[in-house]
């Protein structure tokens, strides 16, 4: 399980820190490395992120939705009335503006300190 999460925390710290994918393993560390409940800033902080999370989801699944329909719009000769997929997509936009965003600095912080707690930090890049 050490070497596990000590790749993982190789790839989170080695410039990947953008995107869906980085909060997504952030979150996961975070969870992994927990002895019990984070302290109350550091579970703001991974509440928001969730949060953010979901709603980028919700975001990029209607998105790929219209986008798979604009492909294929011309192939099958159909015209569906994507209204509704258009509102739920702005709604989805306007939800996904107002998520506070997460300090994921600080929670990043938190897992490098666990991590170093548990000895993981020695054993990345072939201190192994």
């Amino acid at each position: 399980m050490d070497s596990i999460l000590t790749d993982q925390i190789e790839w989170l710290i080695s410039g990947n820190m953008e995107g869906l994918r980085f909060k997504r393993q952030l979150l996961l560390l975070t969870g992994c490395l927990a002895d019990g409940a984070p302290p109350e800033n550091i579970g703001e902080e991974l509440s928001r992120l969730t949060q953010r999370i979901a709603s980028e989801e919700v975001f990029h699944a209607l998105l790929d939705s219209l986008n798979a329909y604009i492909r294929n719009k011309d192939k099958e000769q159909t015209n569906l009335d994507m209204s509704g997929l258009i509102a739920q997509l702005e709604a989805s936009r306007e939800e996904l503006k107002q998520c506070q965003p997460a300090n994921t600095t600080l929670i990043l912080c938190w897992v490098l300190g666990k991590a170093k707690e548990r000895r993981l930090l020695g054993k990345i890049r072939g201190q192994r």
